[in-house]
């Protein structure tokens, strides 16, 4: 099932990361860009060869010089986004602890496309594609022209997270109004509703509603 996966991160590392890193940050994220890179080049093609040096002190300063860019894409041609978004994506992984961002999971772990575009229909206008799940971070969407107008997530924090559950709050009786799956069993919980309530209440809606009260960054990555 293609859909978008509910991720957070820890906002004051976020903030600290994307407006101060450090060199460890750097070092840490261009350790795990240096082992794809070679091929990230030759499958994504139109890249920019400065941008992306194979040594490590020099991609660890790049990385640190984007991380602080007020628009992350501008510039960039359609390969050098592509390999940027692995940096991004590579804070669900080892190099996401080594530079401390807190990555984790909602339990519900991910709801479909059709959640979202049913939020979108019912009134809440920020679910709608491509902008939920492909807004990405920092990004300029008339940008679109050159190929990197939309991305494969979402970064939401600050008023955009609390304009974001303030609509899915909004829309949350629509959903409420729809058929709930009969559990199989007794020890079946909420985890295991996948009908379009379910989803919504106790996947999406869930999920923010935690995110902000918790003070963290909403992460959403499209999966297809």
């Amino acid at each position: 099932m293609g859909g978008y996966f509910l991720y957070s991160v820890d906002r004051p590392a976020f903030t600290r990361l994307v407006t101060e890193p450090t060199e460890a940050d750097g070092d840490a994220l261009a350790t795990a860009l240096l082992e794809e890179l070679a091929d990230l080049k030759l499958t994504y093609g139109k890249y920019t060869e400065e941008l992306w040096p194979g040594d490590k002190p020099a991609l660890s300063a790049r990385v640190r010089e984007h991380l602080v860019r007020p628009d992350w894409y501008a510039g960039l041609k359609a390969g050098d986004a592509l390999i940027w978004d692995n940096v991004v994506e590579s804070w669900n992984d080892e190099a996401g602890r080594k530079i401390g961002i807190g990555f984790d999971v909602h339990p519900y772990e991910m709801v479909s496309f059709d959640i979202a575009e049913e939020a979108a229909q019912a009134g809440a206008g920020m679910l709608a594609e491509p902008d939920f799940g492909g807004g990405g971070y920092r990004l300029d969407r008339t940008m679109a022209g050159a190929g990197i107008g939309e991305r494969m997530y979402s970064l939401y924090e600050g008023d955009g997270l609390e304009e974001l559950l303030r609509q899915l709050r909004a829309v949350k009786p629509h959903f409420e109004a729809m058929p709930r799956d009969e559990p199989e069993d007794e020890e079946d919980d909420y985890l295991d509703d996948e009908s379009p309530r379910g989803q919504f209440l106790f996947g999406l809606l869930a999920a923010v509603e935690e995110f902000h009260d918790a003070g963290r960054v909403f992460w959403v990555q499209t999966d297809t």
